[in-house]
């Protein structure tokens, strides 16, 4: 990583998220998409809402 939390030249901006649909992990999930890395969430399920996983998904 970089100084500033960006990745260095040449690497890819891909990040693995776990727990992506609860309440930390769908904003984090949704910051990062917003920085325009590309984001991959494992999860299951057992503490999401439907609504985090929409939110994440659109």
């Amino acid at each position: 990583m970089g100084s500033q939390g960006q990745p260095e030249e040449g690497f890819n901006k891909c990040v693995l998220v776990t727990g992506g649909t609860g309440f930390i992990g769908s904003h984090t999930a949704l910051q990062l998409l917003e920085d325009g890395y590309e984001v991959y969430i494992i999860e299951n399920l057992d503490n999401s809402v439907e609504e985090a996983v929409n939110r994440v998904r659109d």
